[in-house]
């Protein structure tokens, strides 16, 4: 069943190795598509002309050599015209890149949408890659610390 995008935001995610800003465009295109149609698997319609904050997270279990700031430009680029008019819209973004096999990162099965929780966690434990997408209407102040909770 596809959702419409809601005017809150879209969470989904997609395996396989990420595109980096400064890579080749062949694997740019490839992840474009990829991005794409992951975020139709799960939604239609784009987000309405309002500021959004965006945040992309590269779960690997491979040795992999791509900075957390250099996925997430081809990241919204991907999503550009697809899931929102502009990447212009996007005033606060993050990106993560982390070694799942470091042991130093736990992530909190309680801060993940029910709906794809358990297949991430599957995904981010089992497969090479996994990008993980979240983006939302940037409402209040309050949604510049809206990870504020993942410090503590």
């Amino acid at each position: 069943m596809k959702l419409k995008s809601p005017n809150n935001g879209f969470v989904f995610f997609c395996e396989g190795r990420p595109a980096s800003y400064q890579g080749k465009p062949k694997n740019k295109e490839i992840y474009k598509r990829r991005i794409e149609s992951n975020y139709r698997r799960y939604y239609a319609g784009m987000m309405p002309e309002v500021p959004l904050f965006a945040n992309v997270y590269h779960f690997y279990n491979e040795d992999v050599r791509i900075d957390a700031d250099n996925i997430s430009k081809p990241t919204w680029d991907a999503l550009s015209q697809v899931a929102f008019n502009d990447d212009r819209q996007i005033i606060i973004r993050s990106a993560a890149s982390i070694d799942m096999r470091s042991g130093f990162f736990e992530v909190d099965p309680d801060t993940i949408p029910l709906d794809i929780r358990y297949k991430l966690l599957e995904s981010i434990h089992s497969k090479p890659h996994t990008v993980y997408i979240e983006v939302g209407e940037l409402k209040t102040i309050d949604s510049l610390f809206h990870q504020s909770s993942l410090w503590k």
